[in-house]
């Protein structure tokens, strides 16, 4: 463990940290882990038999679900991952296993970085902020990774702490974008008007509420995982029983939008006719895709044109003419 990339880093960070305590500082450490292949030091840390799997783990993917998704899910069951079957229940277990040992591992090496911090009398004139880029299935409705929009895969951590600022959990959905001029805000810099996000400043301080009540979440299709090509797609023979060469590269390269609204709406606007609609509130687990309710229709179309306004307003390419 005291080769892995989280000592070495942590290591690094705390040198450089002890190094300009006197001096204004940007630091920004990327951990890799928890990220596949799924083994490192820390395998046998947790007892595969104590983690549960999730709720969603049995969930069938019918049709009514993405084919890319379905597509993943055949992938896992026939080839594994990370020198593991996947086929049972232990299986998955013992793959969760690991990727606990690899987040308790990137926990320690935070610590020693956040304990250096403190140790340099730092605490109060720094801000820190711990998130992710993306999250992982981790056995929800049996897949692994990212590349689909299921909240595990998009769904990250994020923890901010100003100095002197009072401990409280955000109940609102928020976006990475707000990161970068939140954090302007914070040091007092003036914000760039062409600069993407609002800042959370004026939220966090109870001065107003959020400038942006939507969260916006775009694929643009590609990667899958399993042995990605540049510029196209690879192709696995288990996946050519389900459908035809170009109907799974359109799948597999399906460029998707989505909204996610305060009181828990999510819609996932696909470029080849296969939305999804959930209600977080009443099933956080994504088992009942709505999309095609006839009830729901007009909601529907309330949220594609809060999602084509927001394409507007970023120049995003629309995934629908």
């Amino acid at each position: 463990e005291r080769l892995s990339k989280p000592a070495y880093l942590a290591q690094e960070a705390c040198r450089f940290i002890r190094t300009h305590k006197e001096d204004p500082f940007v630091l920004f450490v990327n951990f890799f882990e928890p990220h596949m292949p799924f083994f490192g030091p820390r395998d046998g840390q947790y007892d595969p038999n104590q983690v549960p799997l999730p709720p969603n783990f049995d969930h069938d993917l019918d049709e009514s679900h993405p084919l890319k998704a379905r597509l993943f899910r055949r992938a896992y069951a026939e080839h594994g991952h990370s020198g593991l079957p996947l086929k049972t229940k232990d299986d998955w277990r013992r793959l969760t296993a690991n990727y606990w040992g690899l987040v308790s591992q990137v926990d320690t090496y935070l610590g020693h970085i956040l304990d250096t911090l403190s140790q340099c009398g730092l605490d109060d004139d720094t801000i820190v902020v711990f998130t992710s880029d993306h999250g992982d299935m981790m056995g929800a409705h049996r897949l692994l990774a990212k590349c689909v929009m299921f909240e595990e895969a998009v769904k990250v951590p994020l923890l901010l702490r100003l100095p002197h600022g009072e401990a409280r959990r955000i109940a609102e959905p928020v976006s990475q974008i707000d990161l970068v001029p939140t954090l302007l805000d914070a040091m007092g810099q003036n914000v760039p008007d062409q600069l993407q996000g609002y800042s959370w400043l004026p939220f966090l301080q109870g001065r107003q509420g959020l400038t942006e009540t939507d969260v916006f979440i775009e694929w643009n299709g590609g990667n899958s995982g399993f042995g990605d090509v540049i510029g196209g797609v690879k192709i696995l023979d288990c996946w050519r029983e389900m459908a035809d060469d170009q109907t799974i590269r359109r799948a597999l390269q399906d460029p998707v939008r989505t909204v996610i609204t305060p009181e828990g709406w999510k819609y996932n606007w696909s470029g080849r006719d296969e939305d999804e609609l959930y209600c977080l509130q009443k099933d956080p687990y994504e088992t009942h895709n709505l999309a095609t309710s006839p009830q729901l229709q007009p909601w529907i179309e309330e949220l594609q044109g809060r999602i084509r306004r927001w394409q507007r307003r970023t120049l995003d390419q629309p995934c629908k003419p």
